[in-house]
């Protein structure tokens, strides 16, 4: 595969980030998973963090090198982690269950498959400007929007933005919306919390790409929503990554941030485990040792 990623995630003006994001990879698949744990519970650092290293490790358990079903893997990893939350929560004798928002992208040959529940999103631009794909947010405000009692304009300041129906930390979610699209070179995805969109056009994405680096790209962007969102904003987290397509000629190489990678490099990646993640209280302890360094 090659491709160049760039990804940040700043607090805003808040006093600690309930955003995380990561991403993992074989020669021939990519996961990239953003989280943003609802500051309206408690623990939301908590349930991003976990949620997102819940699912790196899943990747590294089953890329061997590809996820045989993108499907069902993506569902599974939802499913597992939000099962991991609760037993988090469970473990800690939590004074609440902790809840975010995620969403994912896998990548296999040129196709990216995607999940996501509430309101972070995704968006694929291709080399003309042109919008292929954002995400539906699952959310209070996309469904005035859809039934058109409110303008796209009136979002930010309307008093039901933040009510989310769907997320994990859950008993019962609704589960992920999953779905499919073939990229071509020159395309780029764009994963990113409400603390961006919010404050970043569609339009004012594609004028920060075009003709830049991916990284110059991510710092504008983030720039300009931090700048927008003024001392009250939230924290905000970005990933975005240029598609430059398959690289069957020579799979012992990959291209990722600007960087060639040989494939010895790449298997920091594997996980010798078939299994799927133990949730078992090591896993619990790094999390938690992780969580007190960010803070």
């Amino acid at each position: 595969m090659i491709f160049s990623i760039f990804h940040e995630a700043r607090v805003g003006g808040r006093t600690k980030n309930e955003d995380f994001c990561d991403y993992t990879y074989t020669d021939e698949s990519l996961l990239m998973v953003l989280a943003d744990g609802m500051g309206g519970h408690l623990y939301g650092e908590i349930a991003s963090r976990l949620v997102v290293s819940h699912m790196m490790e899943c990747h590294r358990v089953r890329a061997k090198p590809v996820v045989s079903d993108p499907y069902l893997f993506l569902n599974e990893i939802c499913s597992t982690a939000n099962n991991a939350v609760l037993e988090y929560a469970a473990v800690q004798d939590l004074l609440e269950i902790p809840r975010t928002t995620v969403v994912v992208g896998l990548i296999q040959g040129n196709c990216l498959y995607h999940a996501h529940m509430g309101d972070s999103r995704l968006y694929v631009l291709d080399n003309s400007g042109e919008v292929k794909r954002q995400t539906r947010d699952h959310t209070r405000i996309q469904y005035l929007l859809d039934r058109g009692e409110i303008s796209p304009e009136e979002i930010l300041f309307h008093p039901d933005r933040n009510r989310v129906y769907n997320c994990l930390g859950l008993c019962l979610p609704t589960g992920p919306c999953v779905e499919e699209l073939c990229l071509e070179n020159g395309d780029v995805v764009i994963l990113c919390s409400d603390g961006l969109w919010n404050y970043v056009s569609e339009k004012e994405m594609w004028d920060h790409v075009s003709g830049v680096p991916i990284a110059t790209m991510g710092s504008r962007l983030m720039d300009l929503a931090e700048c927008r969102g003024g001392v009250s904003r939230d924290n905000l987290t970005l990933m975005a990554l240029l598609w430059e397509g398959s690289f069957h000629d020579d799979p012992t190489i990959l291209f990722c941030a600007d960087t060639i990678l040989s494939k010895d490099e790449t298997q920091k990646n594997f996980c010798d485990s078939e299994s799927w993640v133990s949730l078992d209280d090591s896993f619990f302890d790094k999390l938690e040792e992780e969580i007190v360094l960010d803070l």
